[in-house]
């Protein structure tokens, strides 16, 4: 850790590119470092500005200089309130210990709170995996996770078209990520069905779901599911080339 204050990174894990990865990267202008994960070949130069660091994968994240890192998504944002939460919990925090952040998910006119306790920000060298329910999130790896009431807000289209796009981008992004481990790939049956109960379960916010929340159960499945499958046609690609 740093002598001063920790700092804290930002690493944003792309899906479709474009005006989404650089309206993330500025909702994250109050990180000391950016940086994106950006696959070979799967985000142009041009989407990612001057001064963001471009990593080839999670093993890339050696290179940052921040003392913790947290990963969002593209389509996740933290406000500054919730930054400098985060900052103010990070200055006494023991080495051992990662953290793990509430999401609030937005999906039409919808809003659900989400507790999962996958960790998102963890201090610089603590390893990035592919986690339950096709979900990127820090690998303890013996540390303690500690709940942090500085929630990710995440937002899932506003029209079912946008849903369905977005989702099939991030488990695009989860595929390529995967197969860069050469992560096998287990729970493929439960693993959905567990996305989908969060989202039976979740807490709405503001209204009653009705309807809406087996709406919201079915897209995290089948963004699981899609996820699965790009996977699969990855690897079978890469056999028959190797054929």
């Amino acid at each position: 850790m740093s002598a001063g204050a920790p700092t804290l990174g930002v690493v944003i894990v792309p899906a479709r590119g474009g005006g989404e990865l650089v309206a993330a990267l500025d909702a994250a202008a109050w990180a000391d470092e950016r940086a994106v994960i950006a696959l070979a070949g799967d985000v142009p130069h041009g989407d990612v500005p001057a001064g963001v660091a471009r990593l080839a994968g999670p093993r890339d994240l050696d290179r940052l200089a921040a003392d913790w890192i947290l990963v969002l998504g593209e389509a996740e944002r933290v406000t500054v309130d919730a930054a400098g939460a985060m900052r103010a919990a990070l200055a006494t925090a023991p080495d051992d210990v990662v953290f793990a952040l509430p999401f609030i998910t937005a999906l039409l006119d919808m809003q659900v709170g989400l507790h999962d306790r996958l960790p998102r920000l963890a201090p610089r060298r603590t390893a990035l995996v592919m986690g339950a329910a096709a979900c990127v999130a820090f690998e303890p790896g013996g540390r303690r996770v500690r709940r942090l009431d500085s929630p990710i807000l995440r937002s899932r289209g506003a029209t079912l078209s946008d849903a369905v796009e977005l989702a099939g981008a991030e488990a695009s992004t989860f595929a390529a990520l995967a197969d860069r481990r050469t992560a096998h790939a287990r729970g493929i049956i439960w693993q959905p069905v567990r996305a989908a109960l969060r989202g039976l379960t979740a807490r709405g916010r503001g209204r009653r779901l009705g309807l809406g929340r087996w709406v919201i159960a079915v897209l995290e499945g089948y963004r699981v599911v899609a996820a699965y499958a790009k996977l699969w046609e990855r690897r079978r690609d890469q056999v028959t080339v190797a054929g």
